[in-house]
């Protein structure tokens, strides 16, 4: 992973709009490339939380949520949102 993100910080255009993080990975490393590279990051949470309580389910979240807040902002926390609302409404 290191040489991989060693070469994405040398390439000048990189040919994708953002990163799937999974949970996994290094949230603060991924955020100093993606901030460089004028890109978005996505997800960063463990799938298996969504099997715990919906109190360790808002821990979790907050605590993706926190460290996202860090990183420069390049998507309408509107837009999120409304992603949001659709998923719940979806039929």
């Amino acid at each position: 992973m290191k040489k991989k993100l060693k070469k994405a910080e040398e390439d000048e255009d990189l040919p994708f709009d953002g990163i799937i993080l999974d949970h996994n990975c290094d949230f603060e490393e991924m955020s100093e490339l993606c901030d460089k590279k004028h890109k978005i990051i996505v997800g960063n949470l463990d799938p298996g939380v969504l099997m715990a309580s919906e109190k360790i389910i808002q821990e979790k979240t907050e605590k993706m949520i926190k460290k996202g807040r860090k990183c420069k902002r390049f998507i309408d926390p509107q837009k999120v949102g409304f992603f949001v609302e659709t998923l719940k409404n979806f039929k």
